[in-house]
């Protein structure tokens, strides 16, 4: 389920032509300090955002007023527009809400140490409930789904990240014993409908 005001575009970035003169000054200087293959993915992903801001707002890209908050998260000065966007394997997908703020997170699924992220990086009470898993072949899929959910909800509030991890319980959605995981005006709802990825959206209700 997707809040029916939330609208999402998806765009395989390889498919993106890049286009610097989008970008502001400040995100030129950015890009000039990152790494060849990240200075690319963040052009390509920055194009994307400014292409689908600009057509929403109808100003030209160069001229979308996107500003940073402390904690680096992108939002819009002066617009009642809310948006966020994430990255993963070859795609990108953008949260756009006209009425609440929102976070959304993106992950390919692949391999990797599941119970050592778990470890490092969950509750202690989650780090049981995964360890103590009668199925270890779902392991992978419950993991990246309380991921997810658990990173779009601290892009949502723009917290750092490790706390996000930690604070938001997944455990009764992962037991399939709701749909949505609510925390007093907060709402995160889970997605799988892409093949290879999970991913999750989070808005406020108010």
């Amino acid at each position: 389920m997707v809040s029916s005001s939330t609208m999402l575009y998806w765009q395989n970035i390889d498919q993106i032509c890049p286009q610097i003169h989008y970008l502001s000054d400040q995100e030129q200087e950015r890009l000039c300090r990152l790494s060849p293959i990240q200075g690319e993915r963040f052009l390509r992903s920055r194009t994307f955002l400014r292409r689908v801001l600009g057509r929403y707002l109808q100003i030209q890209p160069r001229s979308v007023p996107i500003i940073h908050t402390p904690n680096g998260k992108p939002i819009l000065e002066g617009h009642s527009l809310y948006f966020n966007l994430s990255h993963s394997g070859n795609l990108i997908v953008i949260a756009l809400n006209d009425r609440y703020p929102v976070g959304i997170d993106l992950e390919q699924i692949k391999p990797r140490s599941f119970l050592n992220l778990v470890d490092r990086y969950f509750a202690p009470f989650e780090q049981k409930w995964f360890h103590n898993l009668p199925d270890r072949q779902c392991l992978s899929l419950l993991f990246y789904r309380s991921w997810v959910c658990k990173e779009a909800y601290s892009k949502l509030l723009d917290i750092p990240l490790l706390k996000g991890l930690k604070e938001l319980d997944t455990i009764p959605l992962l037991e399939d014993k709701i749909k949505t995981i609510s925390k007093e005006t907060i709402v995160v709802f889970q997605e799988g409908k892409i093949p290879g990825f999970r991913y999750a959206l989070a808005h406020r209700t108010f």
